[in-house]
């Protein structure tokens, strides 16, 4: 399920000229994909993470976009 949305969503961002940010590695390791991260409970169900995770994500999703923002 989850590559048909990766390649959905990496056509869409060729079509708009856009950057795409892979997360699943922030999500998923080694094809499992772990309901607890550190301390943090990480899906609240099968197409959203939980507050507390998106909070602790923050800062990654912060860099990851500044360093491609910092390439253009």
């Amino acid at each position: 399920m989850y590559s048909k949305f990766l390649t959905r969503d990496l056509q869409i961002a060729r079509a708009a000229a856009a950057k795409s940010i892979p997360v699943y590695p922030w999500l998923c390791y080694g094809g499992l994909c772990s309901p607890i991260v550190n301390k943090y409970l990480v899906y609240v169900d099968i197409d959203h993470i939980s507050i507390a995770y998106s909070g602790f994500l923050s800062q990654v999703v912060t860099n990851a976009v500044v360093r491609i923002v910092k390439r253009h």
